[in-house]
């Protein structure tokens, strides 16, 4: 198994990048790779993003991925967000998260926020993770329907996030089984609230490698402009 890698992160409009990303493999079969994004208007957003993103890298030493529980590590990242805001001047910091580790063609992965993983197969695009925000939980809840949720006004609201200390952080574990050809993107809300599933889908059906994939996407996110910071991972499964 060959993984097929490529990046791309941008300040937007915003005056500092809080969007944090990093991978390793640890051998051919293995994978590990995650994305933050520090939550708007926190003191230290940017800190805690990094601070999360390296902790899950660090977690994983060696090949010993068996029994482990990711909720436990990642409620260990947040109370150590906790602890660091508090030893500094960064009161309050907080990130959203997603990471994935890919071992033998076995995709599981811990996320909580509003950054995102899909699966692109063929002519379809899954979501694995839930958005944990106000407007879709409303969405979810069927008090706004998908267009009613396009123009709501409190659509940039969190609800969870590692760090915030009035409560514990929802935590969605999920996992899918990959075939070759499956792509994996990564993305933080500046990327997905300015491109569609859809033209996800597209874009991957015109593109054999994922540069080729993150290139197109690149232009078409310059020329939306994004408002917020925006970072997306590329991984596709090769032989």
């Amino acid at each position: 198994m060959k993984f097929d890698i490529e990046y791309y992160s941008d300040i937007g409009k915003r005056n500092e990048n809080q969007d944090s990303f990093l991978f390793k493999q640890t051998d051919e079969d293995t994978l590990i790779s995650c994305i933050a994004d520090g939550v708007g208007g926190k003191l230290g957003g940017s800190k805690a993003s990094k601070f999360s993103v390296n902790h899950f890298i660090d977690t994983f030493p060696n090949n010993n991925l068996d029994n482990i529980s990711l909720s436990n590590k990642l409620l260990q990242i947040h109370y150590e967000i906790i602890n660091e805001a508090k030893l500094g001047e960064s009161y309050g910091m907080a990130t959203t998260f997603s990471g994935i580790i890919i071992k033998n063609s076995k995709l599981i992965g811990i996320h909580t926020g509003d950054t995102r993983v899909c699966i692109l197969r063929g002519n379809g695009i899954k979501q694995l993770t839930d958005d944990h925000t106000e407007v879709a939980r409303f969405v979810r809840e069927g008090k706004l329907s998908f267009h009613e949720s396009l123009s709501y006004s409190r659509r940039n609201i969190i609800e969870s996030a590692l760090g915030i200390i009035d409560h514990e952080p929802i935590l969605q574990e999920f996992n899918f089984d990959l075939l070759m050809g499956d792509r994996i993107i990564m993305t933080t809300d500046g990327v997905h609230e300015n491109i569609s599933k859809r033209d996800f889908r597209d874009i991957s059906l015109k593109s054999k490698t994922s540069k080729d994939f993150l290139d197109i996407l690149t232009v078409y996110l310059k020329r939306k402009q994004p408002n917020d910071n925006n970072t997306i991972l590329v991984i596709t499964i090769s032989n």
